[in-house]
């Protein structure tokens, strides 16, 4: 038996040689020798054939040791892209493109783009999570102001001025200042909700008396004086007063209706 298997390895040794049964043994594995020794391994899903030495050859467009790879599109992105048959190119989740190498942005991204899947990074002038808030100009005030485009400065209900930082005054103040939003504090000589009354001098009569600016009194019809407190008589009257306008009370001694009749001092001379 020694004898017979021994001449049994002469011969192969001497028909294939030691290098063919060498490189056989390190460069085809094998598993992978089986997949062609045992046909039932093969169906209409395999993507091989097998020569006439029982080596697997991939048919066009696969590869791997199965030849279950397929070789995708050229330009398919490596990473982001994938195909399950040659010459396509399907596109992993967040990507896109004909060659899978563009990326979606996160939904609801305004004013970004991405870099990678998913992403949402703000174009100069954005901010928020999905770049929707403009930034507004660097002095404009945090609180008071407020913009709806990057670099404006647009102020709340209140306030007013380039960078929001001074208050409105009521609607219709004419007088008067603010140091909080919608209120008027009124200048010296004015008064009055809107600041709109001017302060009359002092001693001007509140009824006889009225004035168009601070610190002046002028009379109404029938009134005169420096505040506005002595009556004009009815004209003509001669010798009569006044306690309201246009009245003519005569004097003693003096009668008619100028106060111009007259001018005799009348005793009653009772005689005893």
């Amino acid at each position: 038996m020694t004898d017979r298997h021994t001449l049994v390895v002469l011969f192969t040794l001497c028909t294939f040689g030691v290098p063919r049964i060498l490189a056989a043994s390190k460069n085809i594995p094998k598993w992978k020798k089986q997949a062609c020794e045992a046909p039932a391994t093969q169906n209409e899903s395999s993507h091989y054939t097998c020569d006439d030495n029982g080596d697997m050859k991939c048919l066009p467009g696969w590869i791997g040791d199965l030849c279950d790879v397929p070789i995708c599109k050229k330009g398919c992105d490596p990473i982001q892209g994938y195909c399950k048959r040659p010459s396509e190119c399907r596109c992993k989740l967040g990507f896109y493109g004909e060659m899978c190498n563009k990326c979606i942005a996160l939904p609801g991204c305004q004013h970004g783009y991405c870099n990678n899947s998913f992403e949402c990074k703000c174009l100069e002038g954005w901010d928020g999570i999905f770049c929707s808030e403009p930034v507004c100009h660097e002095d404009c005030h945090p609180s008071k102001g407020y913009c709806d485009w990057p670099g404006e400065c647009r102020c709340r209900l209140g306030w007013t001025g380039d960078l929001c930082k001074e208050c409105q005054p009521l609607p219709g103040c004419m007088h008067g200042t603010c140091s909080k939003p919608l209120e008027c504090k009124c200048e010296k000589g004015w008064q009055g909700i809107l600041c709109q009354i001017p302060v009359c001098s002092e001693g001007c009569h509140r009824d006889r008396g009225y004035c168009r600016k601070p610190n002046e009194c002028r009379c109404k019809v029938g009134w005169w004086g420096k505040n506005c407190t002595q009556c004009f008589a009815y004209p003509g009257c001669v010798h009569g007063t006044c306690n309201r306008p246009w009245e003519c009370n005569c004097k003693p001694g003096w009668g008619g209706m100028l106060c111009d009749q007259g001018g005799y001092l009348c005793l009653n001379i009772n005689d005893n």
